[in-house]
């Protein structure tokens, strides 16, 4: 198996820092919201309303680095599922 030749890493910033999001539908918008918000202490960063038929927020802290996205469907609603 041939590997590329070894390369000298380029040392240049970012366009953007790293960013990790995590995202999970939901069937119940407010309630993820009151227990994100209130019970964890989290800030809404933002939000979308009827985005191709998705409702959602992004919550967590300002400059994390990280955020959480919960979504609905409106039309077709996606039953959320444990991660295995």
């Amino acid at each position: 198996m041939a590997f590329a030749p070894y390369r000298k890493a380029v040392t240049r910033r970012p366009a953007m820092p790293p960013h990790l999001r995590i995202a999970r539908p939901v069937s119940d918008l407010d309630r993820t919201l009151c227990m994100y918000l209130e019970g964890l202490g989290l800030r809404e960063l933002g939000g979308f309303r009827d985005h191709d038929g998705f409702d959602g927020v992004m919550l967590g802290e300002p400059g994390a680095g990280h955020h959480f996205e919960f979504t609905v469907c409106r039309h077709h609603p996606v039953q959320p599922a444990r991660t295995p």
